[in-house]
């Protein structure tokens, strides 16, 4: 019996900055081992005298934990939380970056508009894959403060036909306090849905290659599945 060994999914990922390819770079998940983690030791004794493992040993985590890549925030953000008027405000470090909120019609079925908000981050990347396949985009778990005041949007997409790696939150306007970012921090978990491996690559291009990964806006509604004739 011959058997072939599966090739790895390319992963091409572009960037016009180059502070955020030099700095803040996509990176397999495995580099951004949180500190708690490695802290931790592997075995604690149950009762004062029975071995037991730790979390470290639980092959769900440690596997959620290594597969796919991240995608760190290339600078600090500061989210401004105003609780009493129920609104929040927002600056980049690198005063560059883009964010917006989508309409509240879109989504206060899902959430209580008067408690969040929305935010959409226009990352300063673009991914390409020559295959067509899922990819699980979720919040980066285990890397976040369990009482942290926003939530990432997790969602399914894929790269072969669409580029944007864009980043959707939800923030708590009830509570006191600002939301400081800090650069480096993971903010999207990437991970395909495929056992085969990935080899992330990236790329310094200028403005205009960079453009042409830019998904055409042609419609208002459904664009992505016309243009892909779906």
């Amino acid at each position: 019996m011959i058997i072939f060994k599966q090739k790895p999914i390319v992963v091409d990922c572009f960037t016009v900055k180059d502070y955020v390819i030099d700095h803040n770079p996509i990176a397999p998940a495995v580099n951004f081992m949180p500190k708690w983690m490695t802290d931790m030791p592997s075995t604690y004794k149950a009762d004062g005298f029975i071995p037991a493992p730790t979390m470290k040993r639980c092959p769900a985590v440690v596997g959620m934990m290594t597969q796919g890549f991240m995608i760190p925030l290339w600078c600090d953000l500061v989210i401004g939380i105003n609780p009493v008027e129920r609104s929040f405000r927002w600056q980049f470090a690198d005063e560059e970056t883009n964010a917006k909120p989508h309409n509240v019609a879109q989504w206060d079925a899902f959430a209580n508009p008067t408690v969040y908000g929305h935010l959409k981050i226009v990352t300063p990347w673009y991914i390409r894959t020559k295959q067509s396949i899922d990819f699980l985009w979720t919040n980066p778990f285990y890397n976040m403060d369990m009482n942290e005041k926003y939530k990432i949007v997790p969602a399914i997409t894929e790269y072969k036909h669409q580029h944007a790696t864009n980043i959707n939150m939800f923030i708590d306007k009830s509570t006191h306090g600002d939301i400081l970012i800090k650069s480096g921090t993971p903010m999207a978990h990437v991970i395909p849905m495929s056992d085969r491996k990935i080899e992330i690559k990236t790329h310094l291009v200028d403005s205009l290659e960079y453009t042409k990964l830019r998904t055409a806006s042609l419609f208002f509604i459904n664009n992505y599945k016309k243009l892909m004739g779906k």
